[in-house]
């Protein structure tokens, strides 16, 4: 099976512009609609995108759902060609990419925020998605793309906290 493409949202310096993170843009779509996907998919990615920064492991996900974790997982990989923690993963490092470009942060803070347990993860997890550290990513964004960067509005960082939907860059 083949992996997700990964981009940024930079356009330049060898970075391919990739939407904000929904489960469109980071999960593969089949040839199927989403109408026949199981309803209670749609209720698995809108867990994991509402609490990707916290803790978050498959046993909790398929509690959650009702469904043993096994169903669960071969269910999701199925409809959306990656397991649920690599598309855990990707939110994470969607989220941490948006406070790398839109906030002066540490980058401690927002590997924190974005729900990994330590900076050495976070960096490590980013350089393997992405192939640069978290600190390359943001002098190099800054360098090719300058001030005009903008956030996307239904996906933002927020300083001190984990991760929420629309809760807001600060600088």
């Amino acid at each position: 099976m083949s992996r997700v493409s990964r981009g940024t949202f930079l356009g330049t310096a060898g970075f391919t512009t990739t939407p904000a993170f929904s489960a469109a843009a980071i999960c593969r779509q089949k040839d199927e609609s989403p109408e026949r996907r199981p309803r209670w998919i749609e209720s698995v990615v809108e867990l994991v995108q509402a609490r990707f920064s916290e803790p978050l492991r498959l046993s909790d996900v398929a509690k959650q759902i009702g469904f043993h974790p096994v169903h669960v997982a071969r269910i999701f990989r199925r409809h959306f060609g990656i397991t649920i923690g690599e598309f855990i993963r990707q939110m994470r490092i969607g989220f941490a990419r948006e406070c790398l470009l839109g906030t002066d942060q540490s980058l401690v803070e927002i590997g924190l925020s974005a729900g990994f347990p330590s900076q050495a993860y976070f960096t490590t997890t980013f350089k393997r998605e992405t192939g640069f550290t978290p600190g390359e990513y943001r002098r190099a964004s800054r360098r090719a793309v300058g001030p005009q960067i903008r956030i996307s509005p239904a996906f933002r960082c927020s300083e001190g906290g984990s991760a929420r939907l629309g809760s807001g860059c600060r600088a």
